[in-house]
């Protein structure tokens, strides 16, 4: 896989990856009968992963509005808790498909380092 300078995914490898992973903590889920509606430790897992992908997927390039929409009604059935576990795998192919098969383009990445502080009075006191 390809990572860019400071070791991180692009925004297309990590939105794969967060759809992989809830499909996978789905299936443990039902595995261990319980309910990815409730107030446990599935259900949060799978709010966590859905907040992860909204992030990602703003950070993706627009190739054209009819890709963006049928990607985020994709996301919304593959991180919806009460959709079916086998909806979820088979909607979930199907977004890792146009995931990969799309040409999305990543929005540039700020450096976080650089708002940490400002580079301005860095550059002043002779430190940056």
């Amino acid at each position: 896989m390809r990572r860019n300078r400071n070791g991180a995914h692009t925004p297309v490898e990590r939105l794969q990856k967060i759809v992989d992973d809830a499909v996978a903590a789905a299936r443990t889920a039902r595995r261990h009968r319980a309910s990815l509606m409730g107030l446990n430790f599935y259900a949060d897992k799978l709010a966590k992963l859905r907040t992860d992908a909204t992030v990602a997927f703003k950070e993706l390039g627009e190739p054209s509005v009819g890709d963006i929409s049928a990607v985020a009604e994709m996301m919304e059935v593959t991180f919806a808790a009460e959709t079916d576990v086998r909806r979820r795998v088979s909607v979930a192919r199907e977004l890792s498909h146009e995931l990969q098969t799309t040409k999305w383009k990543s929005a540039p990445v700020e450096n976080i380092a650089d708002n940490i502080f400002p580079q301005s009075l860095l550059a002043k006191t002779g430190r940056g």
